[in-house]
């Protein structure tokens, strides 16, 4: 699989704009880009000789299909993951094909490059944004800061490459300059301990398990809901978001 050098000026200035605006997922792609270099590869070959990976290669759109129809997800039944990833969505105004629409946006004539010579490399990486904001309810981190750093250190651990985890570093070292009192470290830990606890996560079938209570999906993948970033009041988590435009939840 082909992966580009490392740029180690491109990362800084990137990460320099995420940390100006936390939400800046172009800036959050071009640091995946220029400091992943071959470190997502090994994940990337484990994902495509995986039955999810196998199925992808005849069926490119299963993902996309099952986690883009909004009107199918809030028909599912109550306390399901899709019926909870459909309010997740609802409630901060959310596209199901965002973060990947952005990512094929940002990543221009060398995304559509590596969709050619590489379109195993490009699944996995598309099955990483599709799945991105269905980890918030499956992992319980919410969209605050704390919470997308925490995911972003899980998925790391799944070999997302490193460009995860040093966004996840700068962010949980921003949010704990705001917040010194917080259990930054514990949360971040709890992550990349759940992380590890669980099965490959990427390849497990989503869409199979979109009607399934959650509380079941969540005991089938070993993910245990974080004590200490649930300990920290939803309305104090959100009063550090990822914009400062972010509208709060209702109640806060």
């Amino acid at each position: 699989m082909p992966y580009e050098p490392v740029n180690l000026p491109g990362t800084i200035a990137a990460i320099l704009r995420v940390l100006r605006n936390k939400e800046d997922t172009e800036a959050g792609y071009l640091v995946f880009r220029h400091l992943h270099g071959a470190t997502m590869i090994p994940a990337a070959r484990r994902f495509t000789d995986s039955p999810m990976g196998r199925k992808l290669a005849t069926d490119p759109d299963y993902i996309r299909r099952a986690l883009g129809d909004l009107p199918a997800l809030r028909s599912l039944p109550a306390g399901s993951l899709g019926w909870h990833f459909a309010r997740h969505l609802d409630a901060n105004g959310f596209d199901p094909a965002g973060l990947a629409r952005i990512t094929e946006q940002a990543g221009g004539e060398a995304l559509e490059e590596l969709t050619r010579i590489s379109p195993e490399l490009f699944r996995f990486i598309d099955t990483l944004n599709w799945l991105h904001d269905l980890m918030h309810p499956l992992t319980g981190y919410d969209r605050d800061a704390l919470g997308e750093a925490a995911i972003l250190a899980f998925v790391h651990q799944h070999g997302a490459g490193r460009g995860n985890a040093l966004i996840a570093f700068a962010i949980g070292m921003k949010v704990r300059s705001e917040r010194p009192s917080w259990p930054v470290g514990e949360v971040m830990a709890h992550a990349r301990s759940m992380a590890t606890a669980s099965p490959d996560f990427l390849h497990a079938d989503f869409p199979a398990l979109l009607p399934q209570p959650i509380h079941e999906v969540r005991r089938r993948l070993n993910l245990r809901p974080d004590p200490y970033y649930r300990a920290i009041p939803r309305c104090s988590r959100m009063e550090v978001m990822l914009t400062d435009e972010a509208v709060m939840p209702a109640g806060c």
